[in-house]
């Protein structure tokens, strides 16, 4: 388990880094590195990640992870590092879809809403699989 120290720098990630399994799903595999952002300590260890995707005009932010006792400021300044970058490419919205009822959710809720997000509410579920299955048996 990492334990955060101060982080020190924010950055895309390295090919082959280690990332900590509990920061990124399991298609970590999959991810463009040109497309996340990580916080590093004075070590060089990733204490906190931000994992995004680009998508007609817009970002959707998929995954925002911090290791226990990082500083909230590195998730703020990766979010505005990352809002930054997106925008230099062209993107001009950002999407996030968050859980109800979570309490860390509910505070990146009220962070949407200090930047002006607009709730849009659904029941539902989010489905995530593989196109070769999908293209092996259409």
């Amino acid at each position: 388990m990492i334990t955060a120290s101060t982080a020190t720098a924010i950055r895309h990630p390295h090919q082959g880094e280690h990332i900590p399994e509990a920061a990124w799903p399991s298609f970590a595999a999959c991810i463009d590195p040109e497309w996340a952002w990580v916080a590093v300590d004075e070590d060089d260890r990733v204490v906190a990640t931000l994992l995004t995707a680009p998508a007609h005009g817009l970002v959707m932010l998929l995954r925002l992870w911090a290791a226990p006792g990082t500083s909230p400021h590195w998730l703020r300044k990766l979010l505005r590092q990352g809002a930054k970058e997106c925008y230099a490419r062209g993107q001009r919205v950002w999407v996030v879809m968050l859980m109800a009822g979570s309490s860390t959710e509910l505070r990146l809720a009220r962070l949407a809403l200090h930047h002006k997000g607009t709730p849009t509410s659904f029941q539902g579920f989010v489905y995530a699989g593989s196109l070769e299955d999908v293209c092996r048996h259409s």
